[in-house]
């Protein structure tokens, strides 16, 4: 894994975790909920990261960076940064926020009250039976590293196209020497 990667993958997470540890203590928005002004944040921390991880290869390699080397510096990043995401989740949900997954559920029984008030008890309980496996901490845990790095290929695919600036095959050509 480049320099560049552990680096900026480092200033990525706690950037990231700086921020919605900010966000959620002010009270804009409570653990588990999403907030569209939090989600843009993240996706521009993310690209700004990605980007400077990048030329900062690119800068150190003379100018040059292939698609492979920027989207696994970028990759490298977002896995760096997903761990210490989940770090810091881990923490909220385990320690700081003991009754979460309670929290979630009791949200979830209001939202599909609401949405679909002609359910049956016996669907409310399937839809609550499946919310309650899926928003145990182990889980919770596993789909954000899993979505992650999912999320950071997928930037990293889109951003290595631009920042790309492949070696030539001739550096430079004599023309007294081609005959």
């Amino acid at each position: 894994m480049s320099k560049e990667a552990k680096t900026f993958g480092l200033y990525l997470g706690v950037t990231s975790v700086l921020f919605n540890a900010l966000y959620y203590a002010l009270g804009y928005t409570s653990i588990g909920e999403n907030d569209p002004v939090q989600s843009v944040v993240g996706i521009v921390l993310l690209l700004v990261f990605f980007i400077l991880a990048a030329l900062g290869q690119k800068k150190r390699q003379g100018g040059y960076l292939s698609y492979g080397e920027g989207f696994k510096t970028m990759l490298g990043a977002g896995v760096i940064s997903s761990l210490i995401g989940v770090a810091y989740m881990a923490v909220m949900i385990l320690v700081l926020e003991p009754d979460y997954q309670q929290d979630i559920l009791n949200q979830t029984y209001e939202n599909m009250i609401q949405q679909n008030p002609d359910m049956t008890e016996e669907q409310l309980e399937i839809g609550m039976t499946m919310t309650e496996k899926f928003t145990s901490p182990m889980w919770m845990l596993l789909f954000m590293v899993f979505f992650g790095i999912l999320f950071a290929a997928i930037f990293a695919a889109i951003i290595a196209i631009f920042v790309r600036k492949n070696k030539p095959i001739f550096d430079s050509v004599d023309s007294d020497s081609v005959q």
